[in-house]
């Protein structure tokens, strides 16, 4: 109760909601304490069904992880297999078999049901990404190279609300804040002074060091050493997110220290956890207004302004600097996804979806449609109604198909893959197993003093 908040006022979270914005890693905060909580019950576990218990729960856990934001679970994967590791080790089972071993079995377990629980997400973006150009979502400005945190900024009070820049004058926050400082010092004093929570500090402590010096321009041989992954990582400062977890278990690990002490002391030194967080986090958390055209035109014109046109496929040659649908958008009448090329053919709009468009085609003579889609593996064309085959063309690689001559209805329609299909299914199964094996574990508990009456 006394971590809690600390974790919610801490300036890092409080830049993903107020900041940034990125209603995905704001999101994921909320697993990080679960996932830890999951495991530990697991690894701890002693009863057989409390065992498969945790196991869904952990599993449930760090899937929802996955699910809200990658790059999150990416960064935070670390920590938990070394905590895994760590209370194995703690535990200093009789029998390594049944005990070490026996215990990273369970969080093995725990993992791979996670990964069947979220695999409708990674499954088709690892598979379809070869048909991906990331190199605009991984390099240039987005370039791990350009966003190394300066060791001032970590203490700096500075609170902005703009952007994250290349060099020392960024626009946006990257504070620890005064909290995490404070109970990083105060969890030095409870090293020495409660035995039992003197290991978890070990580890804490140690995980806070660790990421936080791997924000510093220092740490670029590890990014460089392991690249693949960390290209996709983007920003540094992203760490941020488990050193704002580690903070939190500290001043858990403060208040915890006030325990068995006399009731008035123990309230005291509680209440003083929590006016220092409050105090000290909550002015960030006042909204503040910001003149901005906050609109669907104000998008287009901000993306025709910076040129972040992001997410191109590997059919693109070329990037777009503009669209046909630019000036629909602007003038907010209704939207014309496709033309033929053919200059005598008339194309006139059925519907217009996310995941579909049907338009109306009357054409003198046979001509090719082109749609303002770009290709890519699930689309699929029908020429009234009976499935015809569509390609990528032009430098954008935007979707193309053949029509003959007279009037047709002609649609484009997106749906799975492969990949798509088995990631749903297998998703499917491990959410499946993980609710029937909590269940099932707590029907079996509760009907053992029944079974031991019979």
């Amino acid at each position: 109760m006394v971590a809690a908040p600390p974790y919610i006022y801490v300036p890092y979270h409080l830049v993903d909601s107020y900041v940034r914005a990125d209603l995905g890693e704001f999101t994921a905060f909320a697993f990080l304490p679960l996932i830890v909580f999951g495991f530990s019950r697991l690894l701890e576990a002693d009863d057989r069904s409390d065992r498969v218990a945790w196991i869904a729960v952990s599993a449930l856990a760090y899937g929802g992880l996955i699910l809200t934001h990658m790059i999150a679970a990416l960064i935070f994967t670390p920590l938990l297999g070394s905590y895994v590791l760590f209370i194995s080790l703690l535990a200093r089972p009789r029998s390594f078999i049944k005990g070490w071993l026996l215990r990273l079995i369970f969080a093995g377990a725990a993992a791979l049901l996670a990964l069947a629980a979220s695999a409708v997400y990674w499954l088709p973006g690892l598979v379809e990404t070869r048909y991906v150009q990331s190199a605009n979502l991984v390099g240039g400005f987005y370039s791990y190279r350009n966003h190394f945190v300066y060791l001032f900024q970590l203490f700096s009070p500075f609170w902005g609300y703009g952007y994250a820049g290349i060099g020392p004058n960024d626009q946006m926050p990257f504070q620890i804040g005064l909290v995490p400082v404070v109970f990083g010092l105060g969890a030095a004093g409870v090293f020495f002074t409660n035995r039992e929570l003197r290991p978890y500090l070990w580890f804490f402590v140690a995980a806070a060091l660790v990421y936080t010096l791997a924000m510093l321009s220092l740490a670029q041989p590890l990014w460089q050493a392991g690249q693949r992954l960390a290209v996709f990582v983007q920003f540094p400062w992203r760490l941020l997110m488990v050193v704002t977890f580690t903070a939190s278990l500290m001043a858990g690990a403060v208040a915890r220290s006030f325990t068995g002490k006399e009731p008035g002391v123990m309230n005291a030194g509680v209440a003083a956890v929590l006016l220092l967080v409050l105090t000290t986090g909550f002015p960030y958390s006042a909204p503040q207004y910001t003149e901005a055209n906050v609109s669907l035109k104000g998008m287009i014109q901000f993306q025709l302004d910076t040129g972040e046109l992001l997410g191109d496929t590997i059919w693109v040659s070329q990037r777009p600097t503009s669209s046909p649908l630019v000036p629909l958008y602007l003038e907010g009448r209704p939207l014309v996804k496709a033309a033929a090329l053919d200059g005598e053919a008339k194309v006139m709009t059925v519907s217009h979806g996310a995941v579909s468009e049907a338009i109306e085609v009357l054409a003198p003579r046979g001509t090719s449609v082109l749609f303002y889609n770009h290709y890519f593996p699930g689309w699929r064309g029908f020429l009234d109604g009976q499935e015809i085959a569509i390609k990528p063309q032009g430098p954008q690689g935007l979707i193309s198909l053949e029509v003959p001559a007279g009037e047709h209805r002609v649609e484009i329609r997106f749906g799975d893959t492969a990949a798509r299909t088995f990631g749903k299914l297998l998703s499917l199964l491990g959410w499946v197993i993980a609710l029937v094996a909590f269940f099932g574990a707590k029907i079996w508990r509760l009907s053992l003093p029944v079974k031991k009456a019979l």
